[in-house]
């Protein structure tokens, strides 16, 4: 037989068994651990705005989750470059266009049915919201930034560093990764990509 207890929580009384709360102790007991573990790694890498460097990977993060994950084992070679950082540009720019236009189509309808009248429905007016989203596809599709181009066996990617921040603050992690990770990142297409 299951052993209830009363338990009160803010005003409200419930029914809690001796499982449920030896698996909320057990999950605590293991949140702990988590969080002990997690402090141990955290000085096994190192990071700059949203690329995070260890002794095994490279990772792009985002507000502190992993996007992308590359091994060193995968990696042929690192190089650090100044440029468009959209991953696939073209499939980007093209899907920027298509959503600008359909936005754009459906301004003109209800411009159209305000001037002269007929039917408009709602989904014409939510339609219009895709005017933004495909401005800013295709404006991200070009915009320059500073990125790793990494060479894998099969495929290349690109770990684009976010925000603003001084070059020279990313020359000095990179030269930390390099020290520190033994990562060999080519770095002289930054000085030829951009004027300095």
């Amino acid at each position: 037989m299951v052993k209830l207890e009363k338990k009160r929580l803010k005003g409200k009384q419930t029914l809690v068994d001796d499982a449920t709360r030896k698996a909320a102790k057990d999950e605590a007991e293991e949140d702990r651990t988590t969080t002990e573990g997690a402090d141990k790694e955290a000085d096994e890498y190192i990071q700059f705005s949203s690329i995070r460097v260890s002794s095994d990977c490279i990772d792009e993060v985002d507000r502190h989750l992993v996007a992308v994950s590359i091994s060193k084992t995968e990696i042929k070679r690192i190089e650090l470059r100044y440029g468009i950082g959209s991953e696939r540009p073209a499939i980007q720019l093209l899907l920027g266009l298509v959503f600008f236009g359909i936005g754009c189509f459906f301004l003109v309808d209800l411009v159209l049915w305000l001037f002269w009248g007929g039917t408009a429905y709602d989904v014409e007016a939510l339609a219009i919201g895709l005017i933004p989203l495909g401005g800013w596809l295709m404006c991200n599709a070009v915009r320059k930034k500073y990125f790793l181009f990494i060479h894998l066996a099969s495929d290349r990617r690109k770990l684009v560093f976010k925000g603003k921040f001084e070059q020279s603050d990313l020359l000095a992690f990179i030269d930390e990764a390099i020290e520190k990770f033994g990562f060999n990142i080519e770095k002289a297409l930054i000085w030829t990509s951009r004027n300095l």
